[in-house]
């Protein structure tokens, strides 16, 4: 439906759309920076809410250059590249390093148990839909 076309509470209720759309592109653009903070899942909120509300926000942020493969290869593949997952380990990896640099080594078992979930779930985000 074009935006002509829309009477006044459709108008309303899709400028909310955009506005929760921009909220998730702003977490998930947080999210590249942020090891901690998921960038895709935020990504597709932005994407759905855009595609409901605005044609035009849609297209530009499938088309934008860091943010557009994310949400295409998603779309076609129903998974996230493993090129992007590994990248994404790596980056927690390198977090719990420096977490652990800054707060000191922490207790034997409390260092198996965290190792060895780390590493199920590293495992099991890497294996899922290559």
């Amino acid at each position: 439906m074009k935006s002509g076309n829309r009477t006044p509470r459709q108008k309303v209720i899709a400028v909310l759309w955009v506005i929760l759309g921009t909220m998730f592109l702003g977490i998930g653009a947080i999210g590249v920076i942020l090891p901690i903070l998921p960038t895709t899942p935020f990504l597709l909120l932005a994407a759905a809410c855009y595609m409901v509300s605005s044609p035009r926000l849609h297209r530009w942020l499938l088309n934008h250059p860091r943010f557009g493969p994310h949400i295409r290869s998603f779309q076609q593949r129903k998974a996230i590249s493993l090129k992007v997952k590994i990248y994404s380990l790596l980056l927690a990896w390198a977090n719990d390093r420096q977490r652990r640099l800054v707060r000191g080594r922490p207790a034997v078992g409390q260092a198996v148990i965290v190792g060895h979930s780390a590493g199920q779930d590293g495992l099991y985000v890497v294996d899922q839909d290559r």
